[in-house]
C-alpha cells in the first residue's frame, strides 16, 4: 500500500508544479523580446513566426503563425496561463475574453509605450526589479546616444523598407506616427517625407523631389536572398541623388530591425555610426 501512496504522491507534487508554473505566449516579436530580456525565456511556449528566440529554447516553443493571423488551435493546445499581445489585435482579444484566459493588450508606438509594456510584463511575472533596471538601463543608453548625436550635423534621412528587387518599384518608406519614427528624434535626423502615413508608398521621382542626404534600406528579406551588393546596385542609375552621388547609400544586415523593445538599442548603435559617421 505504500508505494502506491508514494507513487500517487509523487504525481500530484508534479502536477501541481506543471500547473502552477507560467505558460507564456508571445504574439509580437517586441513583446517576446522583453520577456527574453527579462530572463524569463523558459517560460515561453509559444512565439510567432517573426520572433526570435534563443536556440536553446526552440525546441520548446510552438510557433503560432503571423501577428495578424495566429492560430486559435494551436493557442488552446499550449495551455497558456498568460497572453502578451498587442492593443489591435482585437479579434485574438475578442477570443482570449471568451476562453477566460489572462492576457495583456499592449501599446508600440512609443518610448513610453516600450517601458509600460516592460512594467507590465515584469509585473505579470513577478520581476519588477528587472524590468526597473531594464528601463532604467535603456533610458540611459538612449540619453547618452541623443546626447552625442547632437554634435553632428542634422541630415535628412530615407528609411526605405519594402521595395521590389531589381527596381526601384513598389517603395515603401518610414513615415510618421509609428514607433520607427521615434528614432529620428533619438539620432538627430531629419525625416525627408512630411506627411502623417506611418508607412507611404512613393514613387523613385518622389525620392528625387526630396532628394535626401542618406538613404537607409531595411529590406531583411530581400538582403538575405538577393544580398547587399545586388540591392545597392538598383540605385547606381540615380547617381545625381544627393544620397548615391555621396556614397551615403546603407544596407542594412538581414537580421536588423527597429521594433518596440530592448534590442532596439543595439540597432540604434549601428545607425548612428553610419549617420554620423563613427
Amino acid at each position: 500500500m505504500k508505494k502506491p501512496i508514494l507513487i500517487l504522491f509523487i504525481f500530484l507534487l508534479l502536477s501541481t508544479k506543471l500547473f502552477a508554473s507560467e505558460r507564456i505566449i508571445s504574439l509580437a516579436p517586441a513583446l517576446t523580446d522583453i520577456v527574453i530580456k527579462l530572463g524569463e525565456a523558459d517560460k515561453l511556449v509559444g512565439v510567432t513566426d517573426y520572433c526570435v528566440i534563443p536556440k536553446k529554447y526552440e525546441k520548446n516553443i510552438v510557433r503560432m503563425g503571423g501577428y495578424i493571423n495566429p492560430s486559435f488551435e494551436r493557442l488552446l493546445r499550449m495551455k497558456p496561463t498568460k497572453v502578451f499581445l498587442y492593443k489591435e489585435n482585437q479579434k485574438m482579444i475578442k477570443f482570449l475574453k471568451k476562453m477566460n484566459i489572462f492576457y495583456l493588450a499592449l501599446p508600440h508606438k512609443t518610448f513610453e509605450d516600450v517601458y509600460f509594456s516592460i512594467n507590465k510584463i515584469s509585473f505579470a511575472l513577478k520581476c519588477e526589479q528587472k524590468g526597473k533596471l531594464l528601463i532604467q538601463k535603456m533610458k540611459k543608453e538612449l540619453s547618452d546616444i541623443k546626447k552625442d548625436c547632437l554634435k553632428y550635423k542634422r541630415q535628412k534621412v530615407l528609411f526605405v523598407i519594402s521595395r521590389a528587387p531589381g527596381n526601384l518599384k513598389n517603395i515603401y518608406i518610414v513615415g510618421n506616427g509609428d514607433f520607427f519614427s521615434t528614432i529620428y528624434d533619438v539620432l538627430n535626423i531629419e525625416n525627408v517625407y512630411h506627411g502623417d502615413v506611418n508607412y507611404p508608398k512613393v514613387s523613385i521621382d518622389s525620392i528625387m523631389k526630396m532628394d535626401p542626404d542618406i538613404i537607409v534600406e531595411v529590406l531583411t528579406g530581400a538582403v538575405l536572398k538577393y544580398g547587399k551588393k545586388r540591392l545597392l546596385a538598383d540605385w547606381e542609375r540615380y547617381k545625381f541623388l544627393r544620397a548615391v552621388k555621396n556614397g551615403h547609400l546603407y544596407e542594412m544586415d538581414g537580421d536588423f530591425r527597429i521594433i518596440p523593445a530592448p534590442e532596439v538599442i543595439d540597432n540604434i548603435k549601428k545607425l548612428k555610426k553610419i549617420i554620423c559617421n563613427d
